[in-house]
């Protein structure tokens, strides 16, 4: 196992257990922040997910990203054991009148890199005269 996977794990397993990561060093939260290969999209979806979307299209909306990002992204994400997922009742998929939805929360791991995430993105207006969509926040 690497050291960046290493860590990863670790900062899961402490979140879990109601760890605060602030332990960790900013050395080890920043190895973790490079497994999840941290882009401007990954970081979009981190922080959408923490608003509250849960499922594909809702992180779509609240990223303005295409599902051929999303999709690909959200696979990525929950590899690298930042996110888990689940499939929605049938039952309730039914009442609405729709299929199943595939929902999506951040992990321990994912929570712990969600603040450099959040930094990223915010570093990134200067870089690009402030063109960018504000992430979403929670």
């Amino acid at each position: 196992m690497s050291y960046s996977t290493y860590i990863v794990f670790k900062l899961g397993e402490l979140a879990d257990r109601g760890v605060s990561s602030a332990r960790l060093s900013w050395r080890e939260k920043e190895s973790a922040l490079a497994k999840s290969r941290m882009t401007v999209p990954t970081a979009l979806i981190l922080g959408a997910i923490a608003s509250g979307s849960r499922y594909g299209f809702d992180i779509m909306d609240a990223t303005g990203l295409p599902s051929g990002t999303v999709y690909p992204a959200l696979r990525r994400l929950e590899g690298a054991g930042l996110l888990r997922s689940r499939w929605e009742a049938a039952r309730d998929a039914q009442r609405a009148g729709r299929p199943r939805r595939r929902m999506y929360e951040l992990t321990g791991a994912g929570a712990a890199v969600l603040p450099a995430a959040r930094r990223k993105l915010a570093a990134l207006p200067q870089l690009v005269g402030g063109q960018l969509p504000r992430p979403a926040t929670g």
